[in-house]
């Protein structure tokens, strides 16, 4: 399967989950796959107010259940007062938990 309609795929299928827990986030954040990057496997950058997510190209390679947990982590980073690895951040990770993250 192409690397974008798979990370398209499971993006979705990670907004759902956060829908279904009633975890608000950011709407239409663009996610894009980084060739570049070596060390990290995604980033959640913020320019002028909006958001855009970083997955490296060699997650893509991972079990679907290890991509849609890098996926959810930067998802995370858009929920108001996420941006760090805080109290709420973790806060939304626990909840996630529940369907299996």
């Amino acid at each position: 399967m192409d690397k974008t309609i798979l990370l398209q795929s499971i993006y979705k299928d990670v907004l759902t989950d956060f829908d279904r827990l009633n975890i608000s986030y950011t709407r239409e954040v663009p996610i894009v796959i980084n060739s570049r990057a070596k060390r990290r496997q995604g980033c959640c950058k913020k320019r002028e107010g909006k958001f855009t997510i970083e997955i490296s190209e060699f997650v893509l390679d991972y079990p679907v259940d290890e991509i849609k947990n890098v996926v959810a982590h930067e998802i995370i980073h858009t929920c108001y007062g996420c941006f760090n690895h805080q109290k709420r951040f973790k806060a939304y990770g626990e909840k996630l938990k529940a369907l299996g993250y």
